[in-house]
């Protein structure tokens, strides 16, 4: 279970934290998620209530809303969240964000927390607890939601809200959270000529992003992993510890390549040369293995 918090700076749009509260599964009367809002007593006290979210507020939530979500729910968000940020990270004009509010700007059109958005165009990058599409001129180019048995809509409401304002692509992810033995399911939505149209996989069942350039996939024996690979380059795209594991044995590797050139008898001004480390490191690897 987890809840929405505030976010830790202006600048750092925030999204579900793993964090617990107390004797949640005992509130039977929050199904849904819970709004505390401010009153008044008698005497001018000022107090705090807990009320009840319905499920129309799963569509137009506000700030401070606690709206509870499962734990694979957030691992799911959080992985796929982190892997785009790294990904997009030499693009300063793309901004991914996560569980922040979309501020449409349309008359009566709901404004939810999508769990990720990918948002080109962006001229600046302080993004708060929400995102005003018409203040920054650009909305997302694509949206991934992960659906929750709790919260109903990712595949029904929600595609009529994000066609209607002109999000190009929309991808569902169904992990069939009541039936772990099941494989995840995958749904997309592309913007031809102002509607929505189901995007079809291909061979291997992958999605394809055209507005980002990446598949979204599912692999495992059981096809309860949703991975994201980079059309061009045919590169898997990596979570922060994947990330660190391959630097790692890429340095190994060059590492092994040094000693192998040294015991080959090359100077360590040559080996230099050939892979580019400094002699000072080169000579730094030989003590250490000698």
């Amino acid at each position: 279970m987890t809840v929405l918090t505030k976010p830790l700076s202006k600048d750092i749009p925030y999204m579900r934290s793993p964090s617990f509260l107390d004797n949640y599964e005992e509130r039977d009367e929050f199904p849904h998620g819970w709004r505390r809002i401010e009153e008044r007593g008698p005497q001018g006290k000022i107090g705090y209530r807990d009320v009840p979210l319905t499920p129309d507020d799963f569509f137009d939530p506000r700030e401070g809303d606690q709206m509870p979500q499962g734990p694979k729910h957030f691992e799911l968000a959080n992985e796929l969240y982190n892997k785009l940020v790294s990904h997009f990270d030499n693009h300063p004009d793309i901004v991914v964000l996560g569980d922040t509010k979309m501020l449409w700007r349309i008359s009566g059109l709901e404004e939810p927390f999508p769990d990720i958005s990918v948002i080109p165009n962006v001229k600046r990058k302080i993004v708060k607890s929400s995102f005003d599409c018409q203040e920054h001129g650009t909305r997302p180019c694509l949206i991934i939601e992960i659906m929750s048995p709790s919260y109903k809509g990712d595949d029904t409401k929600k595609v009529k809200i994000y066609q209607q304002t002109g999000v190009a692509e929309y991808i569902i992810i169904n992990p069939h959270a009541k039936n772990q033995s099941k494989p995840y399911e995958l749904i997309g939505y592309r913007l031809q000529r102002e509607r929505y149209q189901r995007i079809k996989p291909n061979s291997q069942g992958q999605l394809l992003s055209q507005t980002t350039g990446l598949l979204v996939g599912l692999v495992g024996a059981d096809k309860r992993n949703v991975e994201l690979i980079n059309q061009a380059t045919g590169e898997r795209l990596l979570n922060n510890k994947e990330e660190k594991e391959a630097r790692l044995d890429v340095e190994k590797q060059l590492h092994q390549t040094v000693l192998n050139m040294l015991d080959e008898g090359l100077s360590t001004a040559m080996v230099s040369r050939l892979t580019g480390l400094s002699v000072t490191h080169v000579e730094s690897l030989a003590i250490h293995n000698s």
